[in-house]
């Protein structure tokens, strides 16, 4: 005998524990990346000469790679850099716990597929039966009209 499939759901809902706030990483990773960025680029504008261009290296059409210049300050230091970026990592983590804890979470790929197999078969049938009592209806319909066509008269 036939197992039928589970009832369908809609999605699920997010944990309590998890927000959508949760997984969005950018806000708090644009100001530190502006930070740097910044920084990088007014070193690298105020340590280059302007009367000379910079060598032609073996590879060209790429971004330099940034030279050990002792002239160079960014505005954190490893350490700093570090700590800056401890929270978006810890953010990170707790969502991942957070998604790991989720149901359904631990359902491999052919599974997920052999149940939208069945969701489309499931809806095609839906599908044919609608256009089976669509039919039906307009049958049903025009011979009403009919059959009031012969009781008026």
């Amino acid at each position: 005998m036939p197992t039928s499939p589970p009832p369908i759901k809609g999605p699920l809902p997010l944990p309590p524990s998890l927000s959508p706030s949760d997984l969005d990483t950018l806000p708090p990773l644009l100001p530190l990346l502006h930070t740097l960025r910044s920084a990088l680029s007014s070193s690298t504008s105020s340590s280059q000469p302007t009367a000379k261009p910079p060598p032609v290296t073996g590879v060209t059409g790429t971004t330099p790679l940034p030279t050990s210049n002792p002239q160079t300050t960014l505005p954190f230091t490893t350490k700093e850099l570090a700590s800056s970026t401890d929270p978006i990592k810890h953010k990170l983590q707790r969502a991942r716990h957070s998604i790991r804890q989720m149901e359904d979470i631990s359902r491999l790929i052919p599974q997920q597929e052999n149940e939208i197999a069945q969701l489309e078969k499931r809806r095609k049938k839906q599908a044919e039966m609608l256009a089976k009592i669509k039919e039906e209806g307009l049958v049903f319909s025009r011979e009403g009209e009919r059959d009031e066509g012969r009781m008026v008269e």
